[in-house]
């Protein structure tokens, strides 16, 4: 099948042999051969007279690569045969009724220009038109309505009569400068654009503080289009564009005729329907082209288009983003000035960073505002911001896909935040990364930002709210308890037997036994008495001594210096110097359990782990997950294989937290200043025991090699030196402490609380209660032993009268 095209333009031989060669290729790919008709429709042509050769030579498609439009939508009104446009992107005062637009349209442009000032933030706009692009200029300027841009219009100065355009040139420069903004948008022709960006003195192009962008369709790299580029000796980006659009134009007619509706059209006789089809079919057409995807709407306009944002740098455009109406502007490159001579080595003025991190509180966090809005915050979002600030450049950010911080995976590729940077998926990581050896042989790292020590997360324990009545009996071991209680027995006993068979011993009037002052309850009193400290009534005599010696009180013995034998006061002796040694001990200890408030918790350090069934849980693909998963150390070993048994695939602080509450026997093992705010945060039923490890590093991490690390690094030490990471940490961990503090001192510290004496007071209770009791039975008994020493009175009274009066009844009587 043979399709007859017709070229129009103003200068054919420019496109010549871009479209010869892309119809060449295109034809041989398929069983339709497209002819190529060039004609030029310069003004002084007949437009009657080329319409009639149109009709004649069966022209089917008309492509248009002219910069002025208007001739040729005349030819193709009157011809009734469709338009392809390979340029312009004119409003709708220029719009074809039979036209397909291949380049991108104004409001295209205008969404994704407005995009890329909201990327960058910048609000203050002057906007250069002509009288052709007062439409364009229009729409953006309604565009922007209701947003925080500031859009200033100027007028594109004609040179009056007697006026070169130079004068008219440095006219409009003049009114530019006046607002002062920060970005200067170009609606003009190509000449004019030129004149504008080399103009002395603003030199638009080159001025150290100035930045160059621009938005145009992408072109595609393909086997196809490096065959084309080499057929026709193509090497400057604008032949290439011109070359990328005029290939896809060709394909769009190809698919069109392959289109079933249109397939049947005779190109060497083409009526007014089949050019209707034609146009139809073109519509229909998808295609992802060396332009990226083209679609056609119900009026010619290509939709879902793609644009590629360039940085104008050493006078050559450089990708830097990329647009869609999807994603809008996503920017992946540094911008930088067009300067003429090169930037300092390692300069980060004007780069933009593609930032990856991870969510952890309260070092990276996210919030979504009502407007849908996605506002981060947090330790490092202060940090970058402080960083940018002083080193003048942009940045985005992005959290890591999988969610793990970045370890070396079984099939030797990295995952998390380390594979981001690996692969160069990011240019820097910025987030609690810990610096280990075996991350340093892939990334780089700068100076930590914090130092820290591995920690550990365990539920708090009761013991603040527990009351234990033998707390005093603490500072003894049961078995030292036991041995007391024995010891006093025995002495008891001892005492009480020495008294009795020693012949100088307290005796009994008769000189015999054991007098009243010790028999053995005295004996048992006196062994209680002397363990107290209290002085019994009467000490051991048992010698031979001075006759009718007195005995003394334990707390003023004076004994006779012409003493013989001293068996009693021997055994005395060593007892009240066992009563000093355990009295001291005892008070010694009692005082530490007391005074020294020791955490109750059952996990101290990782022995305790290993002893105890704890189970144990650690982030995934952390530096502590590597720790023990590479190390050979037994404990490290042992709590792996509990890690492993666990089977937890942990990624974030608050998950553990979960964890940690729910089971029953549960720690977590992670970073300190992590675990502190986890712990700092309602309920406040967590708890945290420091000090696992030696300190280690939260840093930055950077591309390995990456020539702006020391950069960074200066950065960091400066803000260690001015106290603004300081200051950063107190406003993330202390002012943001969820659970009331302990107003404890190094004075409260020492003081003896109520719950540590409550025993010793219930002991003192219990005494008081058994003594009443007591007085009760005694004096119940005393009344009760009078009773009946008076009824046994009574009653021998009262036989005592009755005897006595029987006495006198039985006397005889007198003769």
């Amino acid at each position: 099948m043979s399709v007859r095209e017709g070229f129009i333009g103003e200068d054919p031989e420019e496109f010549e042999a871009v479209l010869d060669t892309a119809s060449n290729k295109i034809s041989s790919l398929s069983n339709i051969s497209l002819v190529l008709k060039k004609y030029n429709i310069s003004k002084s042509s007949n437009l009657f007279g080329q319409a009639a050769a149109f009709l004649q030579h069966n022209v089917i498609v008309l492509i248009d690569g002219s910069d002025s439009h208007s001739r040729a939508c005349a030819l193709s009104t009157v011809t009734n045969i469709p338009l392809i446009r390979l340029h312009g992107n004119g409003g709708s005062f220029k719009q074809c009724d039979r036209a397909i637009q291949m380049s991108v349209g104004y409001k295209d442009y205008a969404h994704a220009t407005f995009d890329l000032l909201n990327t960058f933030g910048w609000r203050s706009v002057v906007l250069v038109f002509k009288d052709e692009s007062f439409l364009e200029a229009g729409y953006f300027r309604t565009l922007s309505r209701g947003s925080k841009l500031a859009v200033n219009l100027v007028k594109f100065s004609q040179p009056s009569e007697n006026e070169d355009s130079g004068t008219a040139l440095l006219r409009t420069m003049d009114e530019i400068r006046f607002y002062k903004a920060e970005v200067i948008l170009l609606y003009v022709d190509k000449d004019n654009m030129e004149s504008m960006l080399n103009q002395v003195p603003l030199n638009l192009t080159s001025h150290p503080s100035n930045i160059v962008l621009a938005v145009k369709l992408p072109y595609n790299q393909t086997p196809a289009s490096e065959e084309l580029e080499n057929l026709l000796h193509i090497h400057g980006d604008t032949n290439k564009d011109l070359l990328a659009v005029s290939h896809d134009a060709v394909r769009v007619i190809s698919r069109a005729v392959n289109n079933e509706s249109c397939s049947s059209i005779n190109g060497s006789a083409v009526h007014a329907e089949d050019r209707e089809a034609i146009l139809l079919c073109m519509k229909e057409v998808g295609i992802n082209g060396l332009t990226g995807p083209v679609h056609f709407d119900a009026y010619g306009k290509r939709i879902g288009i793609n644009l590629e944002i360039l940085n104008l740098r050493s006078n050559c455009f450089k990708k830097v983003g990329t647009w869609n109406s999807a994603e809008k502007a996503v920017i992946f490159g540094n911008i930088s000035q067009n300067l003429v001579t090169p930037p300092r080595a390692g300069s980060l003025e004007g780069r933009r960073f593609r930032i990856v991190v991870i969510k952890a509180a309260p070092f990276m966090m996210s919030r979504t505002e009502e407007n849908g809005e996605v506002v981060y915050t947090g330790y490092c979002i202060d940090l970058l911001n402080e960083l940018a600030r002083n080193l003048k450049f942009t940045y985005e950010i992005y959290f890591t896909p999988d969610g793990f911080y970045g370890a070396e995976t079984d099939n030797g590729t990295w995952n998390g935040i380390i594979g981001e940077l690996l692969y160069k998926h990011a240019d820097m990581a910025v987030a609690d990364l810990t610096i280990t050896e075996h991350r340093e042989t892939v990334v780089d790292f700068t100076v930590p930002y914090m130092f820290y020590t591995e920690e550990m997360l365990l539920k708090k324990t009761l013991s603040n709210g527990k009351v234990d009545l033998l707390q005093f009996m603490n500072p003894f071991d049961s078995h030292v308890w036991f041995a007391t209680l024995a010891s006093l027995v025995i002495i008891s006993f001892a005492v009480f037997f020495i008294n009795y068979l020693s012949p100088y011993g307290y005796k009994d009037e008769n000189g015999r036994g054991t007098a009243e002052e010790f028999s053995f309850s005295n004996s048992v009193w006196f062994a209680l008495s002397c363990m107290l400290q209290q002085g019994a009534d009467y000490s051991p005599r048992s010698l031979s001594e001075v006759i009718n010696m007195k005995p003394f009180p334990i707390t003023s013995i004076h004994y006779p210096a012409n003493s013989k034998q001293q068996t009693g006061r021997i055994l005395a002796g060593c007892y009240w110097f066992t009563i000093l040694i355990s009295v001291s001990t005892y008070t010694a200890n009692l005082a530490a359990f007391f005074t020294v408030k020791n955490a109750e918790s059952p996990i101290n350090n990782l022995k305790d782990i290993v002893k105890s069934s704890y189970q144990v849980g650690v982030v995934q693909s952390s530096s502590t997950y590597e720790a023990f998963r590479r190390s050979k150390y037994d404990t490290y070993q042992t709590i792996w294989n509990r890690i492993k048994a666990a089977d937890d695939v942990i990624k974030s602080y608050e998950q553990a937290a979960q964890l940690v509450r729910e089971r029953e026997e549960y720690v977590f093992i992670a970073d300190g200043p992590g675990l502190r705010h986890v712990a700092n945060q309602p309920p406040c039923d967590l708890t945290v025991v420091p000090g696992l490890t030696t300190a280690k590093g939260l840093s930055l991490a950077l591309q390995a090699n990456d020539p702006h690390t020391a950069y960074f690094t200066l950065a960091i030490l400066h803000l260690h030196e001015n106290n603004f990471l300081e200051t950063l940490k107190r406003k993330w961990w202390d002012t943001e402490n969820g659970c009331p503090e302990e107003q404890e001192t190094a004075l409260s510290r020492k003081r003896i609380g109520l719950l540590s004496m409550l025993g010793v007071y219930v002991v003192l209770g219990v005494g008081i209660v058994v003594a009443f009791l007591t007085l009760l039975v005694e004096i119940f008994w005393s009344k009760r032993s009078k009773q009946i020493v008076l009824s046994k009175e009574t009653t021998r009274s009262r036989k005592w009268q009755r005897s006595k009066t029987n006495s006198i009844q039985v006397r005889p009587a007198d003769d």
